[in-house]
């Protein structure tokens, strides 16, 4: 059994017999240059794996699994500024289209009972024994209590470190042409950290004024009285209402106005809690914002004052040396 061993294809003994041979007569054994051909060429491939230029494939999910979390930050910003641009488009849109509406498509059968109901609306016209429709007068005169309202929640809350526009020039003129000439306002508004006013700027009259509760009871008590009396009108006076809308351009516009206004409220309010850190607790002041014309007025009376004043370097200094 041993010599049959010694002889096996493949025995240590063979290999060693054949390695001597190889060595005297200047050759490899066949079994060395295979390992040495595979090593070889397990080398070149290595090579050419390291030489290769990467994949794209590849590079991009690496860099996307290595993205910096200030990447993913910017990445998320610009998905804000599409949204801020695309709600600013829409809110041009509404505008432009709203006027288009008024101007081709609204209804215009009376332009001279208009100016005569204007001029009575105005004052403008002795009386001459016609008496005016109860809803028509308490709309109109509606229409100039919400600006009021508009003007005490956007002064103050609507300032912020990405909106340079004032909103003032605005609110003047939403007293004669209400939601015509606040759209382009909301469309250029931008949110962002609020700006409280100064200690000056708190004493400055129209400030002072808008933050009155003298000025909020005062809206209240004429948005309550108005919206009473357009609701114990007697029917006559609603049909008749009804019909002007169908025919009066004037009267058309001015209602499509009133419901824009009460529309776009509820957001202002809500901008006006946070701005003021106040959260109610109770559902009722919850829906005041979605209460037309009287819940916002009693929001107004209700709401907290402004948020304290930055600290100037004065008093921070002062209170240093109190400490």
């Amino acid at each position: 059994m041993a010599p049959a061993q010694a002889l096996r294809p493949g025995s240590p003994r063979k290999l060693a017999f054949r390695q001597t041979r190889a060595s005297a007569s200047g050759k490899q054994p066949e079994g060395a240059a295979a390992g040495s051909a595979e090593a070889a060429g397990a080398g070149a491939e290595a090579n050419k794996l390291a030489e290769a230029p990467p994949q794209p494939g590849a590079t991009g999910a690496a860099e996307a699994g290595a993205k910096p979390a200030g990447e993913a930050v910017a990445a998320e910003g610009e998905g804000g500024q599409f949204l801020g641009q695309a709600t600013t488009a829409g809110i041009f849109l509404l505008w432009a289209g709203l006027i288009g509406y008024g101007a081709m498509f609204a209804p215009n059968q009376t332009p001279f009972r208009d100016q005569y109901f204007l001029e009575k609306l105005l004052n403008l016209r002795a009386d001459d024994g016609f008496v005016m429709n109860q809803v028509l007068v308490s709309l109109w005169n509606l229409m100039g209590v919400l600006p009021g309202v508009y003007a005490a929640t956007l002064v103050p809350a609507s300032r912020t470190n990405r909106t340079t526009i004032p909103a003032w020039p605005f609110l003047l003129a939403s007293f004669f042409a209400g939601a015509f000439a606040l759209l382009p306002f909301f469309a250029l508004w931008a949110p962002g950290v609020p700006t409280v006013p100064t200690q000056e700027e708190r004493g400055k009259v129209g400030l002072r004024v808008l933050e009155s509760k003298i000025t909020s009871a005062l809206l209240l008590l004429a948005a309550s009285g108005l919206v009473v009396s357009a609701a114990t009108a007697p029917s006559s006076d609603w049909l008749e209402f009804a019909q002007y809308l169908q025919e009066s351009l004037m009267i058309h516009v001015t209602s499509m106005d009133f419901v824009l206004l009460n529309m776009f409220l509820p957001f202002w309010l809500f901008n006006d809690m946070a701005y003021r850190n106040w959260a109610p607790r109770d559902s009722w002041g919850v829906a005041l914002p979605f209460i037309p014309v009287i819940g916002p007025a009693l929001y107004l009376v209700v709401r907290p004052g402004l948020p304290p004043p930055p600290a100037t370097p004065a008093a921070e200094a002062e209170s240093s040396k109190s400490d």
